[in-house]
């Protein structure tokens, strides 16, 4: 049932609005709702949702009749009732025809610059990937990681990763005498759910049904929906959001889900005598799925959890998020001592901006920080003069999805680590298996086809075992179990430190 402030709203409009066109021919895909769910929550600001609307529509992703960009000034900016329309569509409460009305009114003002003509209003199916069954020559993947942007770092490394998997699956392609081999194509998310978006329908529109990430959650989380209705094929190296666990979707990701590493984090912080736990992560699906699960599991063992502080991802700086964690970490240390107390940080790369702001207070660097894999390793933090001296004075350590060692392993390294000129993050051997369970599912089909590769997939990764050691995959479509390594900042470089085991909950230490 709609809201009586629907019904006020909806009055308001239409005597401030003079015409608008009948919708009965409008058509928005269901899984546009996540982009109007990232704008009205403010994880994407005015001008991303007039970005990602304008490309919708421009690509007939999303299909507005009548409506035109007027020449000359455009409206200065998204008026309230459009956020207001927005969010009551987000949650079912008006159609989408209802909705589609704000949408021309943002094109029919200049907010959304776009060009339709009324011949081509219908909406257009995206192309689906080519049956190619029985392969020879070129067969195509796609591949979208974040060269640049927030975890650039680690995409870059992931990317070379998938690159070096390629390679070496088509030296294996030659040495059976396979008619074919496989090609990737890589596309920049820039660390962006918009951007990875426009990466994905740009493929698609390629034929491009296969594709090697998203590496980040938001992201998959913006697209998945895409994905399932235009039955193409996504698998991710590092993805690892609960809530993205899905069965039977068009996801699999070769990492397992973030209880495991939530529960990983929990028990080392526990082994460390840390009673009192203050939580920061990044507002977004990793963040909050990643905080949920570490936090659980601390209070479970029997740990107190403080209120924590959600940030703004997209935030340039953060001293007010850093002001409000030092209130709350000298309340609570006054109260436990700060041998007991630690900060539990949940970030990319922006770690380096938030502990610059940290360091300006000294109570900050008195008690334990932890964090993440996707911290793991960041050479930002040791390259920068604060962050190093900074990390060393929390002894920030780290979890981080441990790989199998093992000959494939040993080769992937050793190539990546003088291909980069640093030690890579362990992501990089999951997205080098990615490669090689997508080309085995096509070796053994002999097809691109999306469907008879989606099926074949859990066969094959039970099967194979790579760089990351065995690939088993869940119900869900993820790596069905894993441990954690321990790392750590010490002596001015990142230091192994020891181990979380899954099967008995341990951490050893060396």
């Amino acid at each position: 049932m709609r809201t009586k402030h629907y019904f006020i709203f909806t009055a308001m409009f239409f005597v401030s609005i003079s015409t608008v066109s009948a919708f009965a021919d409008s058509a928005i895909p269901n899984w546009v709702k996540q982009v109007g769910e990232y704008w009205i929550t403010d994880q994407i600001d005015d001008d991303g949702f007039v970005q990602v609307i304008e490309y919708l529509v421009q690509q007939k992703i999303i299909t507005i009749p009548n409506a035109e960009s007027p020449e000359g000034e455009s409206a200065a900016s998204i008026p309230s009732w459009i956020k207001t329309n927005s969010e009551f569509w987000v949650k079912g409460d008006i159609s989408d025809d209802e909705f589609a009305v704000g949408l021309e009114w943002l094109i029919n003002n200049g907010v959304v610059r776009v060009s339709i003509q009324q011949e081509d209003a219908a909406t257009i199916e995206s192309p689906t990937s080519e049956d190619t069954t029985g392969l020879s020559g070129e067969v195509t993947i796609g591949l979208i990681l974040p060269l640049t942007g927030d975890l650039a770092t680690h995409g870059i490394e992931n990317h070379e990763g998938s690159k070096f998997g390629v390679e070496e699956f088509n030296k294996h392609l030659e040495s059976i005498g396979a008619s074919w081999h496989l090609k990737m194509i890589s596309e920049d998310s820039a660390t962006n759910p918009v951007i990875a978006l426009e990466k994905l329908s740009a493929l698609n529109a390629k034929g491009i049904g296969i594709v090697v990430g998203p590496e980040t959650s938001s992201n998959i989380r913006n697209i998945k929906g895409y994905s399932d209705s235009n039955n193409m094929l996504l698998i991710s190296c590092c993805s690892s959001a609960p809530a993205l666990a899905i069965p039977n979707d068009s996801v699999f990701r070769l990492v397992p889900d973030d209880r495991n590493q939530g529960t990983a984090i929990a028990k080392l912080m526990q082994h460390e005598g840390i009673e009192v736990l203050v939580p920061v992560w990044r507002g977004d699906t990793w963040g909050d799925g990643l905080s949920r699960a570490a936090t659980d599991s601390f209070t479970n063992r029997g740990g107190q959890v403080e209120e924590g502080i959600r940030y703004n991802p997209e935030s340039p700086e953060f001293s007010a998020s850093a002001s409000l964690l030092a209130e709350t970490v000298r309340e609570s240390v006054e109260e436990h001592g700060a041998g007991k107390v630690a900060v539990l940080f949940l970030g990319f790369a922006e770690v380096l901006q938030f502990m610059q702001s940290a360091s300006e207070h000294d109570i900050l660097d008195d008690v334990r920080w932890f964090g993440p894999g996707a911290n793991t390793k960041e050479h930002k933090l040791i390259d920068d003069p604060i962050g190093l001296e900074f990390s060393t004075n929390i002894q920030f350590t780290t979890v981080q999805f441990a790989a199998s060692k093992n000959p494939t392993y040993e080769k992937v390294q050793e190539h990546l680590t003088e291909t980069l000129g640093t030690d890579p993050n362990t992501f990089v051997h999951s997205s080098y298996d990615v490669v090689w369970i997508i080309g085995l599912a096509m070796l053994e089909t002999q097809s691109a086809d999306v469907s008879l590769i989606k099926e074949k997939i859990p066969e094959i990764a039970e099967k194979y075992s790579g760089a990351i050691g065995p690939t088993k995959l869940n119900e869900a479509g993820d790596l069905a179990q894993a441990d954690y390594e321990v790392w750590g900042i010490r002596g001015a470089e990142w230091i192994h430190l020891g181990k979380y085991t899954q099967s008995d909950d341990s951490v050893l230490l060396n």
